[in-house]
């Protein structure tokens, strides 16, 4: 979707209230301010590389999953929830697109 420049088509992936760290540092709720998100993302940046994605664990109906950035950035990951009728849809989302986060780095 995102090279394709489906702003509306990404934001329909995370619940209504879901909650956005893009960039790293900066909090969005709410799934209008994560299609504004993706619509001043794929403004600055048109193509996207697929990233290979880590093993998804599952608790329920909850289910963290994270990729190896194809841009060397920070880290992205993602916590989705099953929905009634089977779907998922993201609730938590940390991504590392435009930046590392400042400061000193974990040993």
């Amino acid at each position: 979707m995102a090279n394709s420049g489906d702003a509306e088509g990404l934001a329909d992936l995370y619940e209504p209230d879901a909650v956005m760290a893009f960039p790293i540092g900066n909090t969005i709720v709410g799934r209008t301010a994560i299609r504004e998100a993706f619509e001043q993302m794929l403004t600055m940046q048109s193509h996207y590389e697929l990233e290979e994605s880590l093993p998804t664990l599952h608790h329920g109906d909850l289910a963290p999953t994270s990729t190896i950035p194809a841009d060397h950035s920070a880290g992205r990951y993602q916590v989705a929830r099953r929905q009634p009728d089977g779907t998922w849809l993201r609730i938590l989302h940390s991504s590392g697109y435009f930046a590392r986060p400042e400061g000193p780095t974990a040993a």
